[in-house]
């Protein structure tokens, strides 16, 4: 089960967010129409996140809605406004994949602790059917959303610099990715440097990147 927060915009359309999916929403003429489309908007989200072998968030409902009295002449519009639509922000992760990933060996060698791990074969949550089919380790920027998807990538990258020559020895039978997502309603775009793009080759991981 999902809470979804339903408003109009300016023009009278429905707008459907789900808060403890980042990047979930929907729209409609009409609010019926707005429930329909979320729910196939909820269903492909998860089913993205399990194609990647990614965890799901779970569902916290830890948010309430507000009417406010105003004064008349600074009355200013109450109706919540979700994050994705509210600020541009950014968040990344780098993976290890692959059959033979062995999550508690990476995290003695790095002296990092992941954020989500598990081994091929391992069963999924209850949330979830099956068993992962392939072994994952992860770790996330620990820098707040807001900060931009150059810094994210650098925090990851410090925390992985001192340990190039141990990640290259599981390159034969483990694949690195920088698994990114830009949330921002007016798409603006985004900058990496030379830096942080030689830096990701050197560990030749791939960069993919998810724009809501």
């Amino acid at each position: 089960m999902r809470q979804v927060l339903l408003y109009t915009d300016e023009d009278g359309n429905w707008i459907a967010d789900v808060p403890s999916l980042p990047g979930c929403h929907s729209d409609g003429k009409t609010r019926e129409e707005a429930i329909e489309r979320v729910k196939e908007a909820i269903d492909a989200y998860v089913a993205s996140l399990v194609a990647d072998d990614m965890p799901i968030p779970v569902e916290t409902g830890n948010y309430e809605l507000l009417e406010l009295e105003t004064d008349e002449a600074s009355s200013q519009s109450t109706s919540p406004i979700p994050l994705w639509q509210r600020d541009r922000h950014s968040t990344a992760s780098f993976r290890i994949m692959g059959d033979a990933v062995e999550p508690a060996a990476i995290t003695e060698k790095l002296g990092l602790t992941p954020d989500h791990s598990h081994r091929k074969g391992d069963i999924r949550k209850k949330s979830q059917n099956g068993v992962h089919r392939s072994g994952m380790w992860l770790i996330s920027s620990k820098l707040p959303e807001g900060e931009s998807l150059e810094n994210h990538l650098r925090d990851l990258l410090r925390q992985l610099e001192p340990h190039h020559t141990y990640l290259h020895s599981l390159s034969d039978h483990a694949q690195f990715d920088f698994f990114c997502g830009v949330f921002d309603m007016e798409f603006s775009g985004f900058e990496l440097s030379p830096m942080t793009l030689q830096q990701i080759a050197d560990l030749e991981a791939i960069l993919g990147v998810a724009i809501y």
